[in-house]
């Protein structure tokens, strides 16, 4: 006999049965899925933090680093510094960088003898802070043992934790060591010392609990921050670590690779999560290695907390569900039969919302009723979708039902090809509408072009104030070319500004400003957003907006470049305005094109009536000056004829020669070689002095008589010379003869001789006759 139960109690206990075997397994796994993803994250979050705090580690360690390779590069330009000054600016520069530091103890810089400065001595500069002073240190850093590893290792050296002594206060400090070097030869080097402290309490800032210890091990194994002051200093390798803690320690700075291992440290019996993360202070420098030990209690308590509240979790669960599920169950054969009814009306096409199922319940039958009830939604909503689309109203929506909901999709796709066709529609209707006011626009300019186009003043003032109205733009401005001077230059020949006229005095050169740009580019230029200072026209009413968008395009008739127009809006310009100011650009360009040319005819034209008439009296001038000049020329023959006689005469009889402003012979006559005994051909291109100076008093009476015929004035001097064991007297004049183009510059010199030896001689013998008639009368 088969015991019959309602089927709400069978539901009651199969499911919550089958629910408590299936929560008793996945509660176990998640919750030690959850105990272990845990650990993993939070292993996970130690290896960033060690990440991360090995960069801050490094990023401080770097502020020493690169402060001292700027000394270094100061030092590295010494080229570019005079040797007097060298000293003092380094010394000062040093001195300002310790200043402006105050984290920095003292900065110490050794150069090598004979490097940049030339001589034997070894350069120290270094300064100290002395409380709220900073003084000059004696101290020789090239004895230091941070100088001579840096001068052996050629990197940048950082030495541990040591004890110094600043003005009798003893601190321990860390230095920051980088060398000098230049050419790959070792020439100096820069230490900078910073409190030791300073690096830990850096460090330390960032712990996320008291018991976390953080420390860095150099590339050497020495600890040089550790937040325990007794171990700083320590060689690594000798404080007792477990192999295999050495091996991830040896892993990390061998492949740069961070690493978390779980293990003890040997000077305390917790057990700790220990992360490596390995930096370098320079590409030339082996790994530091920053270690961060977190205690596993820490994570493994926040671990276990998460398991029992997981645990807690799915029992209470497990009792909300069974009270949920006695509930449901009892009204599943209600909701079955409601199910039914309801999904036979659909069946036969009563979509009624009568016939929607009330729900009160969240299971599978409950979701079963949600489907009927969308379906019924869906049907209905279906219908007035399909209705509003046979009114027109095409703007009507359509939500599917789900991504399945094919014949949703299909009223879509028609509601879609619908609002398509129209919206094709609109945009053709607006294409055509615009394309209609750029041809609208051409054809008015067209007709406003063959108006005036012999005045191009009064043309461009009716273009700019058509442009105004036609496109509705505040302003409009007109330049054209003015190629008429050397340099090409564009002239605002017209504007036209909230209504008016303006008249405006501008020239622009090619490339200047953007006026000068748009044409040396030849390309239309847009700026959607302009200052207020941009527009060259201010606004002269309160009530008048300044534009805020520009367009400057250039006018071109086939490749010669006629103006540039500028318009200015208070709205970014459209694609079909631009496209009209480019047509009407061309047209303009054309236009001025042919009216300039029709000026230039017009104005060769009379120039060249003007040219004939003064070319007809030129020809008659000029037939006048021929019968003139045939005249001239016979007079000039028989002239030339009777001089050529003359100088035939000269040339046998006077003695004379051309002389180059240097004393050079450049002509002779013959008369004048024969009497010195020579031939023209001997005497030519000697100087003169050769054959008239025969001692130093007549060279120096010579150069006066020179210098002041070179100035322009003629001289005559009576000369004493010896020809052929003769003494005789030559009476000298010098004629000097200017250029033809410039009468201060001497072209050459005429010398003409006489020989006055009898006069001399009879000068002489009158002197002497009279000399006797006197001492006789005596």
């Amino acid at each position: 006999m088969r015991i019959r139960m309602k089927i709400h109690n069978k539901m009651l206990i199969l499911v919550l049965l089958t629910a408590t075997v299936v929560f008793g397994v996945s509660i176990g796994i998640v919750s030690k899925r959850i105990k272990d993803n845990s650990i993993e994250t939070n292993k996970s979050q130690i290896q960033s933090n060690a990440k991360a705090l090995s960069h801050k580690a490094k990023l401080f360690i770097q502020e020493y680093i690169v402060t001292a390779k700027t000394i270094d590069n100061l030092f590295l330009v010494y080229d570019d510094i005079s040797e007097k000054e060298r000293q003092t600016i380094y010394e000062t520069s040093i001195k300002n960088i310790l200043f402006n530091s105050p984290n920095f103890l003292s900065i110490s810089t050794s150069i090598e003898p004979s490097t940049i400065i030339e001589n034997d001595e070894q350069i120290n500069i270094s300064y100290t802070r002395m409380q709220n002073t900073i003084d000059f240190d004696s101290s020789d850093l090239s004895v230091m043992s941070q100088y001579l590893l840096s001068q052996k290792n050629m990197h940048e050296t950082i030495l541990p934790p040591h004890q110094y002594q600043y003005d009798n206060t003893t601190v321990i400090q860390n230095s920051y060591c980088v060398p000098i070097v230049e050419r790959n030869q070792f020439i100096g080097a820069t230490s900078i010392n910073g409190y030791s402290s300073d690096f830990q309490s850096f460090l330390s800032s960032f712990k996320t609990n008291k018991k976390e210890q953080i420390f860095v091990v150099d590339y050497n194994n020495v600890i040089i921050s550790h937040s325990e002051d007794s171990l700083v200093g320590e060689n690594f390798t000798e404080l007792g670590f477990d192999t295999v803690f050495m091996h991830m320690f040896e892993n990390c700075r061998a492949n740069s690779k961070s690493s978390v291992i779980e293990g003890y440290f040997p000077f305390s019996q917790s057990s700790y999560f220990i992360s490596f993360a390995p930096f370098k202070i320079s590409e030339n420098t082996d790994n530091y290695v920053l270690v961060l030990a977190s205690p596993s209690w820490h994570i493994l308590k926040e671990a276990k907390r998460n398991y029992y509240l997981s645990f807690v979790s799915a029992v209470m669960g497990l009792i909300i569900l069974g009270i949920f599920i006695w509930f449901i169950a009892r009204y599943i054969t209600k909701l079955i039969s409601s199910l039914t009814s309801s999904l036979h009306d659909v069946a036969v096409g009563n979509i009624s919302y009568e016939n929607k199922l009330k729900i009160k319940t969240n299971d599978e039958i409950s979701d079963t009723a949600k489907s009927v009830n969308r379906l019924i939604d869906g049907l209905n909503l279906m219908a007035g979708f399909a209705s509003e689309i046979g009114k027109g109203n095409l703007d009507a929506e359509y939500k599917l039902l789900s991504k399945n909901d094919l014949l949703g999709k299909s009223l879509n796709k028609m509601r879609q090809s619908l609002v398509h066709a129209k919206i094709e529609e609109n945009i053709q209707k607006e294409i055509d509408n615009k394309q209609a006011w750029v041809t609208q626009g051409i054809a008015h300019f067209v007709e406003i072009l063959r108006q005036n186009n012999d005045n191009l003043e009064l043309l461009s003032e009716n273009i700019v104030s058509n442009i105004c109205s036609y496109m509705s733009k505040p302003q409009c401005a007109l330049y054209i070319v003015n190629d008429d001077s050397e340099e090409i230059e564009y002239e605002l020949i017209a504007a036209h500004a909230y209504g008016y006229p303006k008249i405006i005095d501008k020239k622009v050169k090619i490339g200047e400003e953007l006026i000068g740009r748009v044409a040396l580019d030849k390309k239309t230029l847009h700026i959607e957003n302009t200052t207020e200072d941009f527009p060259i026209i201010k606004p002269e009413l309160v009530t008048d907006k300044i534009p805020s968008s520009a367009l400057i395009a250039p006018l071109i008739s086939g490749e010669v470049m006629m103006g540039v127009v500028e318009i200015l809006g208070y709205e970014p310009f459209e694609e079909h305005e631009m496209e009209f100011v480019d047509k009407l650009g061309a047209n303009i360009a054309s236009t001025f094109n042919s009216a300039k040319t029709n000026i230039r005819t017009a104005a060769l034209l009379k120039q060249s009536h003007e040219q004939k008439d003064v070319l007809a009296q030129h020809e008659e001038e000029m037939r006048q000056n021929m019968e003139e000049m045939i005249a001239t020329q016979e007079e000039a023959e028989k002239r030339e004829q009777e001089l050529s006689a003359v100088l035939d005469i000269l040339n046998t009889n006077t003695m004379y020669a051309t002389l180059s402003p240097e004393g050079k012979i450049t002509e002779v006559s013959e008369s004048f070689a024969l009497f010195f005994g020579l031939s023209a051909l001997q005497m030519v291109g000697n100087y003169l002095d050769a054959f008239t100076t025969p001692d130093d008093a007549s060279k120096r009476e010579q150069e006066l008589l020179w210098a002041e015929v070179l100035s322009g004035n003629s001289q005559k001097k009576i000369q004493k010379v010896k020809i052929n064991k003769q003494t005789m007297y030559l009476s000298e004049t010098y004629i000097p003869i200017p250029k033809d183009d410039d009468e201060f510059i001497i072209e050459q010199i005429t010398l003409v001789l006489v020989d006055v030896t009898k006069k001399v001689e009879y000068d002489r013998e009158i002197a002497t006759i009279i000399s006797e008639i006197e001492s006789h009368t005596k």
